[in-house]
């Protein structure tokens, strides 16, 4: 079934299963190494997955898979990366200095509930042409 609910859930929670780490790495001093690794094998299982709608939907699934599945969250976790890598950066600045960096945790976490909205808008934005696409099926 690829109705409006099951896509849009699919695309909100692709994009909390990569908000939410990048949220934690940046909490960590480790999260300067940490956060490009994580969406380095991010970008591995997006490969996989799109090679497998390559596979077995042909050029139609790789279509379908690079109008609707990748940039739905690829940009929010993009943008949302370059945010913990700042804040951890901040951190591990923080932790190293006699005098301590000022660190705005409500600003972070306040940046965290603004990319998740965007996230629920996203996921619905891109759930739209899954239900015009069963409309006409």
């Amino acid at each position: 079934e690829s109705g409006f609910l099951s896509c849009f859930s699919t695309l909100l929670l692709n994009a909390l299963i990569g908000l939410l780490p990048l949220f934690l790495l940046g909490l960590t001093a480790f999260g300067i190494f940490a956060v490009p690794a994580f969406l380095f094998f991010r970008g591995v299982t997006v490969g996989l997955g799109v090679s497998f709608f390559l596979w077995r939907d042909e050029l139609w699934g790789l279509l379908h898979s690079a109008l609707i599945y990748t940039p739905a969250s690829g940009v929010l976790l993009l943008l949302f990366a370059v945010r913990s890598l700042v804040f951890s950066r901040y951190l591990a600045k923080a932790g190293f200095s006699a005098h301590g960096a000022s660190l705005d945790f409500k600003l972070y976490m306040h940046d965290l509930l603004v990319f998740l909205s965007c996230a629920v808008g996203v996921s619905l934005a891109g759930s739209i042409p899954a239900a015009v696409y069963g409309a006409f099926r």
